[in-house]
């Protein structure tokens, strides 16, 4: 029986280089806001779902010599697909940064871990 390499074909998840960052891992994940409708009794029997987004977390590295410098708050553009889990169909939005934490490490690369929010109704302009 031939034995399998494994990581030496297939993109494994990360399709594109990111501008800036070597990306070792990006997770997301869909969120939304509830109201439950309750009847007399207190039962539910409806929801009302709003606010929908999707949390971001991306963990990599940057050259020591050109840090990345992005600021909190600033927009972060994403070369590899965020799924689009969004109940209402979104044609649009921004995605904000909201934590960036670095890690200094030897040799020529420092840790990078960024959190997001995409915010698929904000305006872009």
């Amino acid at each position: 029986m031939a034995a399998t390499l494994i990581g030496t074909v297939g993109i494994h998840g990360i399709t594109a280089d990111e501008t800036g960052l070597i990306i070792e891992s990006l997770d997301d994940t869909s969120k939304v806001q509830k109201s439950w409708m309750k009847d007399k009794i207190g039962q539910r029997v409806g929801r009302a779902d709003f606010d929908e987004s999707i949390e971001i977390s991306i963990k990599g590295s940057i050259a020591s010599a050109t840090p990345w410098s992005q600021k909190l708050s600033a927009v972060l553009t994403l070369t590899n697909t965020i799924s689009a889990g969004f109940i209402n169909a979104a044609t649009a939005g921004k995605t904000l940064i909201d934590e960036v934490q670095r890690t200094r490490k030897n040799e020529g690369w420092q840790g990078i871990s960024i959190t997001a929010e995409m915010l698929p109704f904000f305006p872009t302009a």
